[in-house]
């Protein structure tokens, strides 16, 4: 009917018009001219499918692209034979709907139309929410951009599901994802989880979107990501609307932190630590919390930890459990605290959890990564109780997270074990490999660089713990050829049998001579917060980070890391330790900084200037003087 093609027309030429004044493109953009050189691009097939219409944002050509306004709908004349055939197809919509498929190319998670225009803009002018598609793929060349990244692991992701309408704003996420509903993005999902994935993102998408969702800087995806590190994804489908709205209002300070990902509060001294609260305006973060109280022998303050392992298989947990010592130490009979060993499963992770609210404990301190989207769950349900998760660089709000600069002490260990070495090579046994491994082996080499320009790092990777037989000494010695000076793993418990840690010498007949090792003292991080919460501070704010993600990040200076060395050290030896570890915790001696790098010959950072937190925490590539060892035959 003509009539609606008047609509149509008159929401076009709001469109139109509110574009104009916004400085904005009021047409559809066309993808030829966005685009250098996409006509050399690889085009690959995918065939018919079903595809999201709020996904259709231009032309592939710019053929008919100024009939329309930038939202599809119409420009042209009602006297017009455009308008004619517009009517038409609303009429055939109206009566038994669109079936002849429209044809786009779709380029980095967004579809151009080919053949279809008017199709698309009826469909828009309707409400409908899809369109049938003969959809081709152009794919863009792979570069080291977070763009390309994040498109290249969605084609991952789109091989195992075939999925179009769930897209991500960062690298990394179609993985967590795929861990979250407990797949990978090799195998294909199972029918029956993308038919439930399906369904909970449409009823996601409707509530989040109905609740002014488009007005934070996050895809739905994104948002959707958030809800189901906390909730379930059955709970989309089985919950009605008033509780998932619920929910996301509980949420709505993760979604503000997650939409500002450069606003984390990163505090890297022990002075900051104590003083955070104190050099602002103070403004309270707006959510419920306990009025401040008097705790005493009688209302002690109740802290707990959980824990992945136990102390007497994990030197991790055996440091942190000196942790939880020195604070009963520190605060004596105000301070109880309640520990949770070998929580590795989800029944035992809630469990303990429960047991935390039963018991009236008011911190909590998780001391691994994979506890975290578990901590992030109860802290978003639990406001009232501080949750803080030993992880670094995170954009949560409701929970804190707390890790320590040990890359600072490997750098200097690296100068330290360069400076005793003689034949340029030095064995680095790694353990687990997550965020902070990568830094910690190439701020040992470039420290070992630093003393010796020929040095060569022979890296391993070896499971953390606990230790074998397999890591002899004279195990080792045949996988490195007989190098002399290693690295090994940092921790270890006092009654374990391998005495091997820290950086040691190794000499002809096997014997071990210790030259230093790195120690954490999580007791002083412990300490430190829990004073906070006993004296009200805690969840106090600057006004200008009240919506800021809060991480604690403390090197040497802060005493949560420090060195021990060998009283048998040469003195110069010494000497050059001391020189370097005082630049180090004054600030003046950063070990990423200038030009750095890899072993692909590829450049990192600048001349002058240390590489940033978000640089060192994500870093994917090792050191030119860094090789992987031979493996044992």
């Amino acid at each position: 009917m003509i009539m609606d093609y008047s609509k149509a027309k008159k929401l076009g030429e709001r469109e139109y018009r509110r574009r104009l004044v916004k400085g904005q493109y009021p047409y559809l953009p066309s993808l030829e001219e966005m685009v250098s050189g996409v006509d050399r691009m690889p085009e690959i097939s995918l065939g018919l499918a079903e595809i999201p219409l709020d996904m259709v944002v231009g032309t592939r050509t710019t053929g008919r692209q100024n009939a329309f306004a930038a939202n599809f709908m119409p420009l042209v004349g009602e006297d017009s034979e455009f308008a004619v055939k517009w009517s038409n197809l609303y009429d055939s919509q109206v009566e038994e709907g669109i079936r002849d498929p429209v044809k786009v190319y779709e380029f980095m998670n967004r579809f151009y139309v080919q053949e279809g225009n008017k199709r698309i803009s009826v469909l828009n002018y309707v409400g409908a929410v899809s369109v049938l598609a003969d959809v081709i793929r152009i794919r863009p060349p792979r570069t080291d951009s977070e763009q390309s990244r994040t498109y290249y692991e969605y084609l991952d992701f789109y091989k195992v599901t075939k999925s179009f309408e769930i897209v991500f704003s960062a690298p990394g996420r179609y993985n967590q994802l795929a861990r979250i509903l407990q797949q990978n993005l090799q195998d294909p999902w199972p029918e029956d989880l993308l038919e439930k994935l399906h369904a909970g993102f449409i009823a996601f998408k409707d509530i989040y979107l109905a609740r002014g969702g488009q007005k934070l800087n996050l895809t739905v995806g994104d948002a959707l990501l958030i809800y189901l590190s906390v909730y379930s994804l059955d709970s989309l489908t089985r919950e009605g609307r008033d509780v998932i709205g619920k929910r996301l209002a509980k949420l709505r300070q993760e979604y503000i932190a997650a939409s500002q990902p450069d606003r984390i509060a990163l505090i890297e001294s022990r002075k900051d630590a104590e003083t955070t609260a104190k050099k602002l305006p103070i403004s309270k973060i707006p959510v419920p919390v306990l009025p401040r109280q008097a705790y005493s022998p009688a209302h002690p303050l109740r802290v707990a930890f959980i824990h992945e392992k136990n102390p007497d298989d994990s030197g991790w947990v055996y440091g942190h459990m000196l942790g939880m010592n020195h604070i009963k130490e520190a605060f004596g009979s105000i301070v109880e605290t309640i520990c949770f060993y070998n929580c590795s499963s989800d029944e035992e992770i809630r469990e303990a959890f429960d047991t935390i609210l039963a018991e009236n404990c008011r911190v909590v301190f998780t001391t691994c990564d994979s506890l975290r989207p578990h901590a992030l769950r109860f802290a978003v349900e639990h406001p009232e109780i501080r949750v803080l998760n030993c992880s670094v660089n995170q954009s949560t709000h409701a929970l804190r997270f707390y890790y320590g600069k040990m890359y600072e002490a490997k750098f200097l260990l690296g100068a330290l074990a360069a400076s005793m070495e003689d034949d340029h090579r030095i064995s680095y046994l790694a353990g687990r490999q997550d965020a902070t491994a990568i830094p910690n082996i190439n701020a040992f080499a470039l420290g070992a660089q630093l003393i010796d320009p020929y040095c060569k790092i022979v890296l391993q990777w070896i499971d953390s713990e606990p230790r074998n037989d397999s890591l002899s000494a004279q195990a080792a010695e045949k996988r490195t050829k007989k190098i002399s000076m290693f690295s090994d793993v940092d921790m270890i418990r006092p009654e374990e049998p391998v005495r091997r840690y820290g950086v040691y010498e190794l000499g002809e007949n096997g014997e071990q001579k210790r030259i230093a090792a790195p120690i954490w003292n999580w007791g002083m991080f412990y300490e430190l917060v829990v004073r906070k919460v006993i004296d009200g501070t805690y969840d106090s704010m600057p006004a200008s980070r009240k919506d800021y993600s809060l991480n604690y990040w403390l090197g040497l200076e802060s005493g949560l890391i420090d060195i021990i060395v060998s009283d048998d050290l040469p003195r110069p030896v010494y000497r050059l330790f001391e020189l370097l570890r005082k630049g180090v915790m004054e600030g003046r001696v950063s070990p990423f900084e200038g030009v750095i790098y890899d072993r692909e010959g590829g450049m990192h950072g600048r001349e002058g200037v240390p590489l940033t937190t978000a640089e060192i925490m994500s870093m994917d590539w090792l050191a030119e003087n860094v090789c992987e060892a031979e493996q044992k035959q």
